[in-house]
């Protein structure tokens, strides 16, 4: 979804790959895969850049909002207590390293 976001704001598939930091054959064969879920090219090559189908364009607003969502989503914080964590922890070492933190304990 971030291909399509990304080529229907350039189109034009090399503007595209630079704006997510991948190749171009990856944009191609990203939207490949798109055109034949949604059973449409979705972009049509023209003598100077990719135009959006209306398909394209009808599907861009619905790609956003869901691109949106999962930002936030991603942007969630989640909050560590370690007073109430029931979590079990396991500290795995060579026995190099447990004889370093025998000097040096974790808790006083």
């Amino acid at each position: 979804m971030r291909i399509f976001d990304a080529m229907h704001a350039n189109r034009h598939g090399t503007r595209a790959a630079e704006e997510l930091g991948l190749s171009q054959p990856t944009i191609s064969i990203g939207l490949g895969k798109l055109g034949q879920q949604f059973v449409d090219p979705l972009f049509v090559r023209t003598a100077e850049d990719m135009l959006p189908t209306s398909r394209a364009d009808a599907l861009i607003g619905p790609i956003r909002d869901v691109l949106h969502s999962l930002r936030n989503i991603c942007e969630l914080e989640a909050t560590f207590e370690p007073a109430s964590a029931m979590r079990k922890f396991r500290i795995c070492m060579t026995d190099a390293s447990q004889a370093m933190s025998s000097r040096c304990p974790l808790t006083s």
